[in-house]
C-alpha cells in the first residue's frame, strides 16, 4: 500500500475535497468598515463626512469623486456635497495613549480602540455599539443615548429632529433598505418644497409687474387734446396778447437795486469790487 519507502497515504491526500469558504475576521471587518473612507479605502481624516446610506468618506475623496465621477462606482447615490453632511465627532481622549504604543514593542495594543466617542454615553465608535448621526445637526450619537432620551431634540446641540432624520452608520441589510427608502422620500420631499417656491416666486413676480403698471398709469400725466375746431386766429391773437403784456412790463421804470445787478461800474460799484494799484486790471471796467 505504500508509494515510496512504505509511507502509508492519508485520505485527506488521496480524497480531494470541496474547500470550506475563507471566513474575514469580524474585527478586520469591523476596523475597515469604521476606520477607512468607503471610496478610496484610506483611513478616515477629518473632516469626515456621512452620506445617506450611512457610510463614511473623506471629504476630500467626495470632492474628488465629484470631480470625476467616472473613477468609482460605489457612491452613484452621492450628487453632490448636499447629499453628504459633514459629521460633529466627539473625540476620544484615551485614544493618544493607545496611539503611542503602536510603534513600541513588547506592549499590549487595543485594536477595538477608536478615536472618536459618544459624548453622552461613552462608547468607542468602533463598531460593537450601533451608532447613528442626525441628519437635520450631523452630530454623532450612539443609538442608546438617542433612546435613552426621550424628547426629539439632540443631546448635543438641543435642535429638533425628526425619525427620517435618525442615519444608522455601517447598519446592515435591513439598515439599508430603511435608510433607502428614507432617502427616497426626503428627496421627493425637497422637490416638492422646490417646486412651490418657484410658484411663489412666479406669483410674487406677476404681482409685482401689475403694480409697478398700475403706479406707471396713475403717475403719467395728462396731456391736454388740443381741439381741432379752434382757428388758427384765435391762438395767433392769444399769443400776440401775452406779448404785448410782457411788452409793458418791460417799459416799466425799474428800481435801482434792481439795475445794480445788471450794473458791474458807475456809482453803484462798491469800493472793495475796484481795482487799486496792485489788483490792477485794465479790463475792469
Amino acid at each position: 500500500m505504500g508509494n515510496d519507502g512504505g509511507s502509508i497515504p492519508r485520505r485527506d491526500e488521496l480524497v480531494k475535497t470541496k474547500k470550506k469558504p475563507e471566513k474575514v475576521d469580524k474585527d478586520y471587518e469591523l476596523q475597515a468598515r469604521w476606520h477607512h473612507c468607503t471610496i478610496t479605502q484610506q483611513t478616515l481624516q477629518l473632516p469626515i463626512v456621512g452620506c445617506e446610506l450611512g457610510k463614511l468618506y473623506n471629504k476630500d475623496a467626495i470632492i474628488e469623486y465629484l470631480l470625476d465621477k467616472e473613477s468609482f462606482d460605489n457612491c452613484s447615490h452621492i450628487r453632490g456635497l448636499k447629499d453628504v453632511k459633514e459629521l460633529k465627532l466627539a473625540i476620544n481622549p484615551a485614544y493618544k495613549d493607545n496611539e503611542s504604543k503602536r510603534l513600541t514593542a513588547d506592549t499590549y495594543y487595543d485594536h477595538q480602540d477608536s478615536r472618536f466617542i459618544c459624548p453622552i454615553v461613552g462608547f468607542e465608535m468602533n463598531g460593537r455599539y450601533r451608532f447613528c448621526f442626525l441628519w437635520s445637526c450631523a452630530c454623532v450619537l450612539s443609538e442608546r443615548a438617542l433612546k435613552e432620551i426621550p424628547t426629539k431634540k439632540c443631546p448635543s446641540c438641543n435642535k429638533e429632529y425628526t425619525d427620517n432624520d435618525i442615519i444608522v452608520i455601517n447598519g446592515d441589510a435591513e439598515d439599508a433598505e430603511k435608510l433607502q427608502s428614507k432617502m427616497q422620500e426626503r428627496r421627493l420631499a425637497a422637490k416638492k418644497d422646490k417646486i412651490k417656491k418657484r410658484k411663489i416666486q412666479e406669483v410674487d413676480v406677476a404681482s409685482l409687474h401689475k403694480s409697478i403698471v398700475k403706479n406707471s398709469d396713475k403717475a403719467a400725466p395728462k396731456v391736454r387734446k388740443v381741439d381741432s375746431n379752434v382757428n388758427d386766429s384765435v391762438i395767433y391773437g392769444a399769443a400776440s396778447a401775452t406779448k404785448d403784456v410782457m411788452d409793458k412790463n418791460d417799459l416799466k421804470p425799474k428800481s435801482k437795486t434792481f439795475k445794480s445787478i445788471f450794473i458791474t461800474s458807475g456809482p453803484t460799484k462798491s469800493k472793495r469790487d475796484t481795482a487799486h494799484w496792485v489788483t490792477y486790471d485794465p479790463y475792469n471796467l
